[in-house]
């Protein structure tokens, strides 16, 4: 489990990098929270049909990120895998979270959520140009790594008449210091993540909805788009046979006793008598 501060310069690619995270853990099947508008048809395959996204007010409170519940349930055995929990990113942390308003009360309720986002199984992916304007309990208590974006076409190259490629780095350091540890580091191309969500986004506090669910790809464009010929010979290939059906066990109901048979076949009028004849007799 791990919580990390993306700081970088306004069109560095902050989003953008959080965005690449997101897309791979939802190709790995974990669940996302975040304030980002998403466009998951865009963002992800089309007939990828099992993403989970949970989209949250552009400003959260405490009751919102507790109607999240937990990113990573607790396995069958009692066992947790940390690799598989769930990713919650926040944008624009320097305006609800900033270190100039720490006497705004609602504050403490959501700093209390994200002290114990670990035991509920999320990573924190939480998004500010620079440290010093998020909160002073989040950046030097809760924050295990630092991650610094830089724009690679911006980077010019001496006496080369030539640019870098288009390429967002997020460079990953262990710890808030300035001499911290490389841990490493992600590159994304941004022309393939463009159009997966709003790069103009506007955060405003009077956001009208509460949290809810994106539809993944498949319900929105997937399903009128045939899969291709290799997916459908790989489907077929790795199906299981289905067992068939037991047939269900059949009641069986006795048969008349002959004499009733023959009762049967007198006039109604006489059926009881004889029947009652045969009953006295013993013969019923």
């Amino acid at each position: 489990m791990s919580d990390y501060l993306v700081t970088g310069k306004k069109g560095n690619g902050k989003s953008l990098v959080c965005v690449g995270r997101i897309r791979e853990a939802l190709l790995q099947g974990r669940v996302v929270a975040t304030n980002l508008d998403l466009y998951l048809e865009h963002l992800l395959p089309v007939h990828h049909a099992r993403a989970r996204v949970i989209r949250l007010p552009d400003f959260p409170g405490r009751e919102d990120l507790d109607l999240i519940g937990s990113g990573n349930p607790t396995s069958d055995d009692g066992l947790v895998d940390e690799s598989r929990n769930g990713l919650l990113v926040l944008d624009e942390l320097a305006v609800f979270l900033n270190a100039r308003t720490f006497q705004d009360k609602r504050r403490s309720g959501l700093l209390e959520w994200l002290v114990h986002s670990r035991k509920l199984g999320w990573d924190t992916y939480l998004i500010a140009q620079h440290p010093n304007q998020v909160d002073k309990q989040i950046r030097e208590a809760m924050a295990e790594y630092h991650v610094i974006c830089r724009r690679m076409d911006k980077i010019k190259i001496p006496f080369l008449p030539i640019k870098m490629p288009r390429v967002h780095v997020g460079f990953v350091r262990y710890g808030m210091e300035r001499d911290s540890i490389l841990a490493e580091r992600w590159a994304f191309r941004g022309n393939s993540l463009f159009r997966g969500y709003d790069t103009r986004q506007r955060f405003r506090e009077g956001y009208p909805h509460g949290p809810y669910s994106y539809l993944p790809p498949w319900h929105l464009k997937g399903y009128r788009i045939p899969l291709p010929a290799w997916r459908r010979i790989a489907s077929a290939a790795m199906r299981v046979p289905l067992e068939p059906p037991s047939a269900a066990p059949v009641a069986v109901v006795p048969g008349k006793p002959p004499l009733v048979r023959l009762l049967e076949r007198l006039p109604a009028d006489q059926r009881m008598k004889h029947y009652r004849r045969l009953q006295a007799l013993g013969a019923l």
